[in-house]
C-alpha cells in the first residue's frame, strides 16, 4: 500500500489495503491533536489510551477476516 501511495497510485494503494487506507488518516490526524494539546496543556486527551486500544483490535481483527476462508474477495488484488 505504501508503495503504491508513493507512486501516486491511489486507487491500488486502497485495493492493497482498504481498511488502513481508511483509518490512517484519522488514527494520524488524533494522534497530532494529542501531540499538540500534550505540548500545549501537558496532558493527553482522556481517551487516547481507550481509542489506541480499540484500533489496535480493529486491525487485528481486520487481519484476521481477510486471512479466512471465504474471506478472499479482502485479499489485496493488482488492478
Amino acid at each position: 500500500m505504501i508503495k503504491a501511495l508513493i507512486h501516486g497510485e491511489l486507487y491500488q494503494a486502497f485495493r492493497y489495503n482498504p481498511f488502513m487506507f481508511i483509518t490512517i488518516p484519522f488514527i494520524g490526524t488524533y494522534i497530532i491533536y494529542n501531540m499538540i494539546l500534550y505540548i500545549r496543556k501537558g496532558r493527553l486527551d482522556k481517551y487516547f489510551n481507550q481509542v489506541f486500544i480499540v484500533y489496535v483490535v480493529l486491525v487485528l481483527a481486520w487481519f484476521i477476516v481477510r486471512n479466512m476462508r471465504g474471506m478472499e474477495f479482502l485479499l489485496p488484488t493488482v488492478i
